[in-house]
């Protein structure tokens, strides 16, 4: 199967935690746009994940189990918004991949467990 392109957005923090994290992976990685919301103070950016479609469920799902605390993913669903994924194996993670070409994560919080 050919390269597989995701695009992943998310803070300053979470994205370079994930991009130093697919490298070491063996998954390229290049910076996308930014986005932001001075009103707000939101700020989101885009890291595009690219690699044969096997590897990257693996590096994503691996990702998340080792950050503790993990950080919440979703992904967006015409008609519902973003959805928040359901479990976060490598077949969990594939599944998702295999009906969208965008995730998102969320900043690890301290309280969370």
């Amino acid at each position: 199967m050919d390269e597989f392109r995701l695009s992943v957005t998310g803070s300053a923090t979470e994205i370079n935690a994930l991009e130093e994290f697919c490298r070491s992976q063996g998954v390229e990685t290049k910076r996308g746009a930014t986005s932001a919301n001075d009103a707000n103070g939101i700020i989101m950016f885009v890291l595009f994940l690219i690699a044969k479609f096997d590897l990257l469920p693996k590096c994503i799902s691996t990702f998340r189990t080792t950050r503790k605390p993990p950080p919440n993913m979703t992904r967006f669903v015409l008609g519902k918004g973003f959805v928040r994924f359901e479990g976060y194996s490598a077949e969990d993670v594939k599944k998702v991949l295999a009906e969208t070409l965008e995730i998102h994560i969320e900043d690890v919080k301290e309280d969370q467990e």
